[in-house]
């Protein structure tokens, strides 16, 4: 006797599935990385204030003051060991968390970091100016954050890998 089955697909799981992102960089010299190859999302990444601007990151997201660069990544925001990240993704609609890899091979004094920590669960323009772990969604979608790795300003060689896990719109 022959069976079947037929798949009936639960709504209620497809709210509840998170996709996730992972973004490369490879350190080139002190404060300077590049994003590898390949990856989906164009990015921006600073270790200082001055590293890029409002006009900057409106260009990148295609948007007007979607990030508020200035809080986000003021100059307290920005201290010592600390890189901020904007990410065009234009889909996420919520953040669960942030996984950190940094992995320093010369310059400095090297000082591998793993760290995971929690997102803003609210769609917001600007992050607090204060100098902490932090990351948030834009309400069009877009992802930007920071995070502190101990003696990341002074490494010359190295990567920085980025793993997000969100729920997409």
């Amino acid at each position: 006797m022959a069976t079947f089955s037929k798949e009936i697909q639960d709504e209620r799981m497809k709210s509840s599935q998170l996709d996730e992102i992972t973004f490369d960089f490879v350190i080139t010299a002190a404060k300077t990385m590049r994003q590898v190859a390949g990856q989906s999302a164009p990015a921006i990444t600073v270790f200082d204030t001055g590293d890029s601007s409002q006009t900057a990151v409106n260009t990148l997201l295609n948007t007007a003051n979607d990030v508020t660069y200035a809080t986000s990544f003021g100059s307290t925001a920005m201290g010592t060991d600390t890189i901020g990240f904007i990410f065009a993704h234009g889909s996420a609609l919520d953040i669960i968390d942030v996984h950190v890899s940094t992995i320093q091979t010369a310059g400095g004094t090297p000082a591998n970091t793993t760290k995971v920590f929690e997102a803003s669960r609210t769609a917001t323009t600007a992050l607090a100016n204060t100098n902490v772990d932090a990351c948030a969604v834009t309400a069009s979608g877009n992802i930007y954050g920071r995070f502190i790795a101990a003696n990341i300003d002074s490494v010359t060689t190295g990567r920085v890998v980025l793993r997000i896990r969100y729920k997409a719109k």
